[in-house]
Parts: structure tokens; C-alpha cells; sequence
């Protein structure tokens, strides 16, 4: 993979999927976290909906990702 810069299941933006989106679709709540000092509210608030309300929530956590083939936005296109 490093002599070709394929690092297959790693880049998953193609297209990018809103799950927080998609949860709220289906009538479950959720927010998507982009900046590290919103995850302790989000997680308060989705443990907070889990316990008193017994509901489901999402939190869509988009992180930075590193280390080696961080960079490569190759993936396998594939049809069904």
C-alpha cells in the first residue's frame, strides 16, 4: 500500500455521508462534531437522551485522521 498510496477502507468521504443527517431521517436525534471542545456537550447531551428518555442519538464524530495514508483519497470504486 505505501508504494502505491491504495490504502483500501480508509477514505470513507466518497461521498461524504451526513450520519446525524441520516439519523434524523429516521426520527432519531443526532449532531455531527467537527471541533474537539463540542464532543463533552454532545456526549452529555446523547447520554443525557439515552438514560432519562431511554431514545437513541447519534453523534457523528469527524476526526482528523493520521499516521500513514492520512492523506490519500483513493478508494475502490466498485457497482453492484
Amino acid at each position: 500500500m505505501v508504494h502505491t498510496g491504495k490504502y483500501p477502507g480508509l477514505y470513507l468521504d466518497a461521498p461524504a455521508t451526513d450520519y446525524a443527517g441520516l439519523a434524523r431521517s429516521q426520527g432519531v436525534e443526532g449532531e455531527t462534531v467537527k471541533i474537539l471542545k463540542d464532543l463533552e456537550g454532545a456526549l452529555r447531551r446523547g447520554v443525557d437522551k439515552t438514560t432519562r428518555e431511554n431514545k437513541p442519538y447519534v453523534i457523528d464524530v469527524k476526526a482528523q485522521r493520521e499516521g500513514v495514508g492520512a492523506d490519500s483519497t483513493w478508494y475502490q470504486d466498485w457497482k453492484m
